[in-house]
Formats: structure tokens, C-alpha cells, sequence
């Protein structure tokens, strides 16, 4: 019975014990005084694989989502389209015909060119090609009178390049016949 008595006699301080160990603590936030470390680096860090791993994932799911976003919402083209309508009779706002030279028949793609369809209007003003016309005449006109100018002055050409030659062989008949005189007056002299 001695045992039973020490163990009841030992109750209040085991009580007191346990409700300190299950007390809240006053300083949840405070950190627990540790012993110096005889280092002072920092203890080296773990490599987180775990969340470089989570945002990876993280940033795919964000670059397909933007993906398709853009592919869905953003694009402007069409691979197999056909386009099926009534025909219509198109109208020049301007006086002539249209022509439609760059068109493809039915069932075959279409390029993306900047105008398929001319207009031609053959009584549209041409101002502007009358006076070109009448420029041209004028033109062809002074190449007339000049070429008849160039056929007048042809045989005075002639007539002046004859002259020259005469005067030429005139003046070296002088020069031969005045050497001639010098060649005897130095003749005579000796």
C-alpha cells in the first residue's frame, strides 16, 4: 500500500505538470533560445525541387491557355473556306465596262492581290492625250524643217569646203614660190 500512497501523494505535481506541458505558450511567435553555433554561416538550403516543379507546371498551363486563346480568337485565316453566294450585277460608278481579268473560276483559291476588276471607258476625257498629240505633231514638225534646213546648207557646206581647198593649195603654191625666190636670192649673193 506504500506504493499507492506515494503514487497519490505524487498526483497534484504530475497534474501540474501535464497542464503545463498542455498550456498554451504566451510567446507562440517567439523563437526558442538555441545554443550558439560555433559557425556563423547559415546551414545550407535544400533544393526545391517540389516547387519549381509546381511552377513550371504552372506557367505551361498559362502558355497553352494563351495559346489557344490566341489561335482561337486571334487568327485571321482560314485553310479551307468556301464561299457560296448569288450572283450579282456589280456597277461602275463611273461610265464604261468592267473587266474582270484576275478572277478564277469557281473552286479554285483565290490570292490575296490589291484589285481584281478594271473599268475601261473608252469616251473618258482624254485631254491630256490631245495635247500630246498635238506636241508630238509639233515636235515632228521642227524635225522636218530642220532636216529641210540641214538639205539647204549641205551644198553651201560643200561649196565653203571647196574654198578652203583652193585657198590651201593656193597659199602652198605661194610659200613653194616664195622659197623658190629665197633659195636663188641666196644663190645670187654667194
Amino acid at each position: 500500500m506504500d506504493g499507492r500512497a506515494d503514487l497519490l501523494l505524487d498526483a497534484p505535481r504530475a497534474l501540474t505538470e501535464a497542464e503545463a506541458r498542455l498550456a498554451p505558450d504566451p510567446r507562440p511567435f517567439a523563437r526558442p533560445a538555441a545554443a550558439p553555433a560555433p559557425d556563423a554561416s547559415p546551414p545550407p538550403r535544400k533544393p526545391r525541387l517540389g516547387t519549381a516543379l509546381r511552377v513550371g507546371a504552372a506557367v505551361t498551363v498559362i502558355a497553352g491557355a494563351g495559346l489557344f486563346i490566341q489561335d482561337r480568337f486571334f487568327t485571321l485565316e482560314s485553310h479551307r473556306a468556301v464561299l457560296s453566294a448569288a450572283p450579282i450585277t456589280l456597277r461602275a460608278p463611273l461610265d464604261g465596262v468592267i473587266e474582270l481579268p484576275g478572277v478564277p473560276p469557281p473552286g479554285q483559291v483565290v490570292d490575296a492581290t490589291p484589285g481584281f476588276a478594271l473599268i475601261r471607258n473608252p469616251r473618258a476625257d482624254n485631254g491630256r492625250q490631245a495635247d500630246l498629240r498635238a506636241e508630238l505633231a509639233m515636235l515632228e514638225g521642227d524635225a522636218e524643217a530642220i532636216r529641210r534646213r540641214l538639205a539647204a546648207l549641205r551644198p553651201e557646206a560643200e561649196a565653203a569646203a571647196a574654198a578652203a581647198a583652193a585657198f590651201q593649195t593656193a597659199r602652198l603654191e605661194q610659200l613653194a614660190a616664195r622659197r623658190a625666190e629665197t633659195a636663188a636670192n641666196e644663190a645670187a649673193a654667194r
